[in-house]
């Protein structure tokens, strides 16, 4: 996390200094890729050291790099796919009969050299397709990520 230690003059999130808000933060519009500049102001910075101190006390250790495609990972180990919904506010196709098939579907993480990937397999033909049409919408969504 070198850019918060740059922002606010350390890396442990319980000792960052709100005082250095608004913090900017770029942003880029998927489906254009037009790349803004935004701010988070205190009740942001706030509820993101909130959720790290409750995600340390869930999983016992500090975020990592690649912790984002762990927690996906377990979200949809239990059946949960419902994060595309609310990113791309639309159904995402596939991912109801992953939901009711989630039991048949095994996951695996690899290291690339930007972070990592997770690898979702089964041996059911059928949900195979649906597991087929949710990562080519995910992956139409998210080009250059």
């Amino acid at each position: 996390m070198a850019t918060t230690s740059r922002i606010f003059g350390t890396e442990g999130y319980s000792n960052w200094d709100l005082k250095k808000c608004p913090v900017p933060i770029k942003l880029v519009r998927i489906k254009t890729n037009y790349l803004h500049i935004g701010f988070l102001d205190v009740d942001a910075i706030i509820a993101i050291q909130k959720y790290l101190t409750f995600r340390k006390k869930r999983t016992g250790n500090e975020i990592q790099d690649d912790d984002h495609v762990k927690d996906i990972e377990y979200e949809f180990s239990l059946g949960n796919f419902t994060k595309p919904f609310f990113i791309h506010d639309q159904v995402v196709p596939g991912a109801q009969a992953m939901a009711e098939n989630k039991d048949k579907i095994q996951y695996s993480t690899m290291q690339i050299d930007r972070g990592s990937v997770l690898i979702l397999s089964t041996n059911d033909t059928e949900l195979l397709g649906s597991i087929q049409q949710f990562m080519d919408f995910q992956s139409s969504q998210h080009l250059g990520h």
